[in-house]
């Protein structure tokens, strides 16, 4: 499946350069990569800017990235369409030309009306960059891959490989960056023996997640994501922002062997947890 202008990722942005980008084995979407797995994380070498950066419109050189989208927007606000073909390589200007001319005419439009766009983040891949770019209001950031040839930079083709795993785990470490995860603060918990199971959680990220310590590690009972059916096991029956309150009725607890009870926060959906990283639990029903 190629791809020029149209890869979409929900993106949050953090303050840092890295090296290294760790993505946690047990987060959900995440596909198994044996070859860059350390302990609890599968690690990729990559340069990453992960900064917003705002873009401003000028004819530049493109000796570098930030150059190279303000040469865009730069094209877009002037209506330059000489311009916009010469940062893209000649194979990337001849798939575009192949669009119909009211796609194309469409896409102009609504790419020439955004302002304040910002240049979100960029990471190393293949032999060049994948960029993210987003104007204000937007949910979904416009990926792009730039190659870097005789000290500029060019907008080009990309495509994306089903057995890319590096490529994939990448793109979901993107998205809900930045990778937080901690016990949540319990505000009520239950008995097994109680009717009505009702555990209340107050918590600064979207989702909490009850696990149940085994041998092996820490088991998914079920996750809520605050005021949203997204990934939810059980309905959120609070509806302020900020505290979470479950009914978990039926999650099978044998009152004769007990597990413990952990409850963690996070600013992505997960599948399970180490028990490396908790050891404990916090209560047993």
């Amino acid at each position: 499946m190629k791809s020029l202008i149209t890869l979409f990722y929900l993106v949050i942005s953090i303050n840092t350069f890295a090296a290294e980008i760790k993505v946690p084995t047990f987060m959900v979407g995440v596909k198994e990569d044996k070859s860059a797995l350390k302990g609890s994380y599968y690690v990729y070498q990559a340069d990453a800017m992960l900064v917003p950066k705002d873009i401003v419109a000028a004819k530049t050189k493109n000796s570098s990235i930030e150059e190279l989208v303000s040469s865009l927007q730069y094209a877009y606000e002037k209506n330059d369409r000489d311009l916009f073909f010469s940062l893209f390589t000649p194979a990337t200007v001849t798939e575009i030309k192949k669009m119909p001319p009211a796609a194309f005419e469409q896409n102009w439009k609504a790419y020439a009306g955004k302002k304040n766009t910002k240049l979100q983040f960029y990471h190393s891949h293949r032999n060049g960059f994948l960029i993210g770019l987003k104007a204000p209001g937007e949910k979904s950031f416009n990926i792009q891959y730039v190659i870097k040839s005789s000290g500029q930079f060019f907008f080009d083709r990309f495509e994306v490989d089903e057995k890319d795993l590096r490529y994939h785990n990448i793109g979901m470490y993107v998205t809900y960056s930045p990778m937080k995860i901690a016990p949540a603060s319990l505000l009520q918990t239950f008995k097994s023996e109680d009717e009505n199971k009702m555990l209340q959680v107050q918590l600064t990220e979207p989702y909490i997640a009850v696990l149940k310590k085994t041998k092996d590690g820490w088991n998914l009972i079920g996750q809520t994501k605050d005021n949203d059916s997204e990934f939810s096991t059980w309905p959120d029956l609070d509806k302020a922002t900020g505290v979470i309150r479950i009914n978990v009725e039926g999650i099978g607890i044998d009152p004769n062997n007990k597990p413990e009870i952990l409850v963690l926060e996070s600013s992505f959906p997960i599948s399970g947890y180490p028990l490396n990283l908790a050891p404990k639990g916090q209560f047993t029903p």
